[in-house]
């Protein structure tokens, strides 16, 4: 019986956990241990090494069995996430029906001997992985074309369509309701939209998306991701490659040397957000030109780049427009002068005339005088026309001044109100912990909770979502 057994999880057991029905009733042997850093968090490890945590049939609680003792266990796969487990991963749970320790020595040795061969093989392959990571990255340095945020930012200053290839991991329902973690980044219709008509994510047509199913070990399956991309990248030019995919299991994509290599031979940029902060050292993150911790930050980073280049082209009209009052007062300045010039010279010329014929004009006094009036008139009328077009240009700049001044002293004012705000300390995976033990887990949890309870909906961490979760507050 021991030896069916371990077959079973020598050749089956991994594929039943990926492809096989929760309601499968399985039978394995392992040896129960306890988390280094929690004595509370027990696991069967089973000759594959892997954590399996052991639940009661029909319930949360975890059974926590007797340290560095060998047991066979009956019961079917549960695959939610585990609050217990550390940063809320998905690691893999039994529903226990039946549970008894292994005394017969020959078993427990038989056991032990394929558990100690299986972990040598695990170092083994391990050593040579890391080596061939090693080879991976030395390469990757070479490649070339690799300022995809760069090249990002010039078409969005030149207003040219960006192209970017989409591999995402396949949407799934999770308490009845769709999650997508594409929704992860943005927080309302007007970033979704942003991200639509700027950066080519449109999560209605999808035709520059790939969705994957990342919960596999089969070979097949990578080499099929990769076809589909090539296919994409024969038919239509593309400036890069973005891999999204929620944090916790499943990352056996991100691993792989193979298919890791064959996205740098591709010769493309590629960006990555995969997972928590802590899934950074998976191998395709580490090749990739542009990194972002989570899908989140993925799209806080897309939606940063825009608003910089927003911000710039309205500093280039505010130019434009302090240019143009510039023009506007050299013309009124010219205007003044030659008026000023004109009705200097023409006093001057009537003086010069008086002098030089007295007698005449004695004579002709009347006929002068009358010269003059006119003369008069026709300057006043100039300066009046003058005036009143000088006093129209003044209005005009006023306004526009002051237009300026009051979008500049907006500016001002807000810009004083970020630098006085303090900055919170508080520590990611505990907030995360707290939250799930609330019932909110998951990318969008912050989002979730503070909706949940009458908050202002952001994603962000401030003092009154601490507050609301009994994490103490403190600022730097």
């Amino acid at each position: 019986m021991i030896k069916e057994i371990i077959d079973f999880q020598d050749k089956e057991f991994q594929e039943k956990l990926i492809n096989g029905s929760e309601k499968d009733k399985i039978t394995i042997i392992g040896k129960y241990s306890h988390d280094n850093s929690d004595k509370f968090l027990g696991y069967l490890l089973d000759i594959n090494i892997l954590k399996i945590t052991l639940i009661k049939d029909n319930s949360e609680s975890i059974l926590n069995l007797e340290e560095e003792k060998i047991y066979k266990v009956t019961g079917t796969i549960d695959r939610y996430y585990d609050q217990y487990s550390k940063k809320l991963k998905l690691y893999v749970r039994l529903k226990v029906n039946k549970i008894e320790e292994l005394e017969n020595e020959e078993e427990k040795n038989k056991y032990l001997e394929i558990l100690t061969r299986k972990e040598e093989l695990r170092k083994e392959k391990e050593q040579e992985h890391l080596i061939k990571r090693e080879e991976l990255k030395k390469k990757n340095l070479k490649r070339k074309n690799r300022n995809i945020l760069e090249k990002i930012e010039d078409k969005l200053r030149k207003k040219e369509k960006i192209n970017l290839l989409y591999i995402v991991s396949k949407s799934f329902d999770i308490s009845n309701k769709k999650r997508d973690i594409l929704n992860d980044l943005y927080l309302d219709e007007k970033e979704k939209r942003i991200l639509k008509y700027n950066f080519g994510l449109d999560l209605e047509k999808e035709s520059n998306i790939i969705r994957i199913k990342t919960r596999t070990d089969e070979d097949d399956a990578k080499k099929r991701v990769l076809d589909m991309i090539q296919l994409k990248l024969n038919k239509e030019n593309f400036d890069g490659l973005v891999f999204i995919k929620g944090g916790g299991s499943d990352l056996d994509y991100f691993e792989d040397i193979v298919f890791c290599e064959k996205i740098v031979k591709l010769n493309i940029p590629f960006i990555t957000a995969i997972g928590h902060t802590n899934d950074n050292d998976l191998l395709l993150s580490q090749l990739s030109d542009a990194n972002y911790n989570t899908p989140t930050r993925l799209g806080i980073g897309f939606l940063k780049i825009y608003n910089n280049i927003e911000s710039e082209n309205i500093k280039e009209e505010l130019g434009s427009v302090k240019t143009k009052n510039v023009i506007f007062m050299f013309i009124i300045v010219i205007l003044l002068g030659y008026s000023i010039f004109s009705t200097f010279f023409m006093k001057r010329e009537v003086k010069e005339k008086v002098k030089t014929t007295k007698l005449e004009e004695v004579s002709k006094e009347k006929n002068t005088k009358l010269e003059e009036n006119k003369k008069e008139e026709k300057s006043n009328t100039t300066k009046n026309t003058l005036k009143e077009n000088l006093d129209s240009l003044k209005d005009k700049i006023i306004a526009t001044e002051k237009k300026d001044s009051n979008n500049n002293q907006k500016n001002i004012s807000t810009k004083k109100v970020e630098n006085k705000s303090k900055k919170l300390i508080y520590s990611e995976d505990y907030l995360y912990t707290v939250l799930s033990w609330k019932g909110y887990r998951g990318e969008r949890a912050i989002q979730e909770f503070q909706r949940d309870n009458g908050m202002k909906v952001t994603g962000k961490v401030d003092e009154n979502l601490l507050k609301k979760l009994g994490i103490k507050i403190e600022y730097k």
